[in-house]
């Protein structure tokens, strides 16, 4: 197996991330991690293991970069994977001004721009798609590069609706 991860948060994480080092040991999985670990729950496990996380799957979004604890994993070595890495198209993700002038400038869709952004940020992104046409449209994004003030802006793009957003669906941590 590729990957194995304990998704949720339960009690007694520790005894089961022991289990998934001895499969790792054993040649059985190739690399473990997380998925919704944050805070004291992430570094409870880091502090903890013999083998570190390989990736800790979090809801990540532009309207939900959580820069802090990206910074967090990027110290332990641990790649943050964004679950809704486009904040499952609510919010007004795609129509937001900021994003659609840097897709216009680059001839590129939102989406292709927000999968830039994650690829040129060191964050995985593996966006759900029934559509082929926007498949191929996802993986249409090596042809470009933002530059290092549109990275920037991507950046600062956190919008207060955003927040309101999240605020209301209760996932502020």
């Amino acid at each position: 197996m590729d990957l194995l991860l304990i998704h949720w948060v339960t009690g007694d994480d520790l005894a089961t991330w022991r289990k998934m080092e001895n499969a790792v040991r054993s040649g059985k999985v190739r690399a473990i991690g997380l998925s919704n670990f944050y805070g004291t729950d992430y570094d409870h496990i880091v502090k903890n293991a013999d083998i570190l996380p390989a990736v800790n799957q979090i809801e990540h979004h532009i309207l939900r970069q959580n820069e802090s604890f990206h910074k967090r994993l990027d110290e332990t070595g641990t790649i943050l994977e964004a679950w809704a890495p486009f904040g499952e198209g609510k919010a007004g993700i795609f129509q937001n001004p900021t994003i659609r002038t840097i897709a216009n400038k680059y001839h590129k869709t939102p989406a292709q721009v927000i999968l830039r952004f994650y690829l040129q940020s060191g964050v995985v992104a593996i966006p759900k798609s029934s559509h082929k046409s926007r498949m191929a449209e996802n993986f249409d994004i090596f042809d470009f590069s933002l530059t290092v003030q549109d990275m920037i802006t991507l950046e600062k793009s956190q919008s207060r609706k955003g927040f309101i957003w999240l605020v209301l669906r209760g996932e502020i941590l």
